[in-house]
């Protein structure tokens, strides 16, 4: 949404919604945020320009253009890239020594 009042649905991207878009992401980079695009609907429809001009130029890691039927897989992957899942430890056992026992004493009495 853009706009005093917002307008939604923005039918069309016009140049005042863009260039609001781009300066509001570039000051929240400037104070080292991160900022990712994700274009959803028709993908035919969808800019990866205007994207790239938001967050930064590298497909499916600045900016995504998708379906509303796997916008899903999109955000699984963003998420998966920015929070990687740890590795699950690998627990092994304690290696066992047997050690020999010393010989009874002998009674030499």
């Amino acid at each position: 949404m853009h706009g005093v009042p917002a307008q939604f649905p923005p039918v069309l991207t016009d140049f005042a919604q863009l260039d609001a878009g781009i300066v509001s992401a570039n000051t929240v980079k400037a104070h080292g945020a991160r900022v990712l695009a994700v274009g959803v609907g028709d993908v035919s429809d969808l800019s990866s320009r205007n994207l790239q001009l938001v967050s930064g130029p590298v497909p499916d890691s600045d900016y995504a253009i998708t379906t509303f039927a796997d916008v899903h897989r999109v955000f699984r992957a963003l998420a998966d890239a920015l929070c990687p899942k740890p590795e699950v430890p690998i627990v092994t056992e304690p290696e066992i020594v047997i050690v020999p026992a010393p010989p009874p004493p002998r009674f030499t009495g």
